[in-house]
């Protein structure tokens, strides 16, 4: 996981920045490299020392989505923003009603910060077309309690 998170967690603290270290090879002393010279930033409180928060998002389906194609359909695909990193869902080919059922994990540095999730209609030959977006504030999960919810996009 060391290779997917911007952040080496070590007791009692976190480093931001790079490794000398290989993904799945161990590191040893002196492999973390801070910003700058001996700089050590903690975290609001969150997955600092022995607790990870991180945010499971599953992207279940959509509906109504707006036909963005000549033929009346989208292929669309859903990108999630949050902390400076970006996924991409699958695109589902001519259609207006997506099934994505996929998982994505976030790890969540800041509490204040917000989920952005976006919808684009995919095109072979052209840029992609924005079909919409909902942008969720982090805190509405805080308590960590399972929601399942339909959100508006917005254009």
């Amino acid at each position: 996981q060391l290779e997917n998170s911007p952040h080496l967690r070590v007791p009692k603290a976190v480093y931001h920045g790079a490794t000398k270290s290989r993904p799945g090879v161990a590191l040893g002393a002196g492999s973390a490299l801070p910003h700058g010279p001996g700089h050590l930033e903690f975290l609001n409180g969150w997955g600092v020392g022995e607790e990870e928060k991180t945010l499971s998002v599953e992207v279940i389906r959509g509906r109504g989505i707006k036909p963005m194609d000549v033929t009346g359909t989208s292929d669309p695909y859903v990108l999630l923003e949050c902390n400076f990193r970006r996924m991409q869902s699958a695109i589902v080919k001519r259609t207006i009603k997506p099934k994505w059922n996929e998982t994505f994990y976030i790890d969540v540095t800041d509490p204040e910060g917000k989920l952005v999730v976006s919808v684009w209609d995919w095109d072979m030959l052209s840029r992609d077309d924005f079909i919409g977006q909902v942008e969720i504030p982090l805190h509405q999960f805080r308590d960590g309690a399972r929601q399942q919810r339909w959100y508006t996009l917005a254009p």
